[in-house]
């Protein structure tokens, strides 16, 4: 799951010159809170169990995307989830108690077919993959797991006030 931003680049560019020239390119950045549930973290090479002591956090995204057809959409971003609290024993001996934090990001690439309700109206499906990675710091030091592969998914409704300028609301997960 390392090459997800070469991949992106890759699909990007199979397209001819003359589809590219056709193509509706966006950028974008959302505000967001994330909740994680007890295990969510995905860390459970290294610990017999977690508990998460502060379970909300505010974090942001940022994200690219092309759209040739209202079926033919890709989005790549960068999500940020914030940092997060936790307890958790050890896999060594499963009665050390280690209190840390953990900071979450996403890599993602997604296809995102988009309906059109109207001309200012749309919603959109997000479907594709992730790459989590996760940066711990407790007793034992700080260390950053490079988790793998996820699936993301999401779904939003957007509203464009003018052709430049529009406010989008998103729901999802991503699936390790």
């Amino acid at each position: 799951m390392k090459y997800l931003p070469i991949i992106g680049f890759t699909c990007i560019s199979c397209f001819p010159t003359a589809a590219m020239a056709d193509a509706d390119f966006y950028v974008g950045a959302s505000y967001l809170s994330t909740e994680f549930t007890d295990g969510a973290f995905g860390l459970s090479g290294l610990f017999a169990n977690e508990e998460i002591d502060d379970d909300t956090s505010s974090g942001f995204d940022l994200f690219v995307g092309a759209e040739w057809h209202p079926l033919l959409n890709f989005r790549l971003g960068y999500t940020d989830h914030g940092e997060f609290s936790y307890v958790g024993s050890t896999k060594f001996d499963g009665e050390t108690d280690l209190k840390g934090t953990v900071e979450v990001q996403y890599l993602y690439l997604t296809w995102s077919p988009k309906w059109r309700i109207s001309d200012s109206f749309a919603m959109t499906v997000n479907l594709g993959g992730a790459k989590q990675n996760a940066d711990v710091n407790n007793e034992l030091g700080e260390t950053s797991y490079d988790d793998g592969g996820a699936f993301y998914f999401s779904f939003d409704a957007e509203y464009k006030f003018t052709d430049q300028i529009g406010v989008r609301v998103e729901l999802g997960d991503i699936i390790i």
